[in-house]
């Protein structure tokens, strides 16, 4: 039988139970998107290093670093926005689209502004382009002198790693169900 006293015992532990559960799933995520940012981090400024400085060599490069990596994506800025004229390099025409389309966004301006500066910045963002989300990066090109010389925004296609987050919250979600 049922009483007002196992009902609300019931909802004690059943609110108790979900936010452990909660909270152990956001921890799984956070920990996992922490060590996901840190490696595209890595990955950006070994992908910055690699530029070459050779300017009739930038679409050589971009192809290449396109092909041996297929989740990502590079526009290259020969030179540095806010101080002289620039050249923009690129594989993909619907990207490169995106990116002039979108100059003017807060989250752009401060991507080349930091950029410029010699620091690496992540998007705020994760944007939907053609049907993938990526998440974008703006990374100073350095060279040995540690001038800028340009800036790499790498394109991050997230469409496996959101896969990764859709199945903890199903894990999450069934524990719960399961459970109760």
């Amino acid at each position: 039988m049922f009483t007002k006293k196992k009902v609300l015992y019931f909802l004690i532990l059943l609110i108790f139970v979900s936010g452990l559960d909660f909270w152990i799933f956001s921890s799984i995520k956070n920990s996992f998107n922490k060590v996901l940012n840190d490696n595209l981090l890595k990955t950006s400024q070994i992908l910055s290093k690699s530029v070459s400085l050779v300017e009739d060599k930038y679409n050589d490069w971009i192809q290449k670093t396109e092909e041996e990596n297929e989740d990502l994506k590079i526009i290259y800025i020969n030179g540095l926005p806010s101080f002289f004229e620039t050249e923009d390099f690129y594989s993909d025409k619907s990207l490169y689209e995106f990116y002039k389309n979108n100059l003017n966004s807060e989250d752009f301006k401060d991507g080349i502004e930091s950029a410029e500066y010699s620091e690496v910045y992540f998007s705020k963002n994760d944007y939907e382009i053609n049907n993938s989300k990526y998440r974008i990066i703006f990374s100073p090109v350095i060279n040995d002198d540690f001038d800028v010389l340009g800036i790499a925004i790498i394109f991050f296609q997230m469409d496996e790693y959101l896969k990764f987050y859709r199945l903890i919250n199903v894990f999450m979600y069934s524990i719960i169900i399961i459970l109760f």
